[in-house]
């Protein structure tokens, strides 16, 4: 047994370090897991808080344009029409959900947009203010869905 052990004791000691390598790969591998989950994680956290400010942001620009138009403020609706307009763009990739329907936002407020445009050019050009703004509450709505929504991811 004595000679056994002498003529291999490096097989032995080879077999051990093999062991403890695959035992350390093993718990590197878990921690590898572990921080991919923590950076996905945080990931859809910021993304999550950036959408909310930029949804919230959007609220703030139907609202203005809302009173922009009760009081005939025609080039303040046109400007922030193109703002909200821009971000909603920008959330579209991100949004992109059927039952709140980006899409029609974006083509409600294009038209909106191509309305204040005649408008300033034409004063004569009527703009109808109490469509507009129920359109721009039901783009309000959705925008209310979509805060929902990414809150509770």
């Amino acid at each position: 047994m004595h000679t056994f052990i002498k003529t291999h004791i490096w097989n032995l000691i080879s077999l051990a370090g093999f062991s403890i390598t695959i035992w350390q790969l093993l718990k590197v591998k878990k921690v590898a897991t572990v921080a991919k989950d923590a950076a996905i994680d945080a990931k859809k956290h910021i993304k999550s808080n950036v959408t909310l400010s930029d949804l919230t942001l959007c609220k703030k620009f139907a609202e203005e344009i809302k009173m922009s138009l009760r009081s005939k403020k025609y080039e303040a609706a046109l400007l922030r029409t193109g703002d909200l307009l821009s971000y909603l763009n920008q959330l579209h990739p991100i949004m992109d959900d059927k039952e709140v329907r980006l899409k029609d936002s974006i083509a409600q407020l294009a038209i909106l947009q191509e309305s204040l445009e005649h408008k300033i050019r034409d004063e004569e050009y009527r703009v109808d203010v109490i469509l507009a703004n129920k359109k721009l509450s039901e783009i309000v709505d959705r925008v209310d869905t979509w805060i929902g929504k990414t809150k509770y991811e």
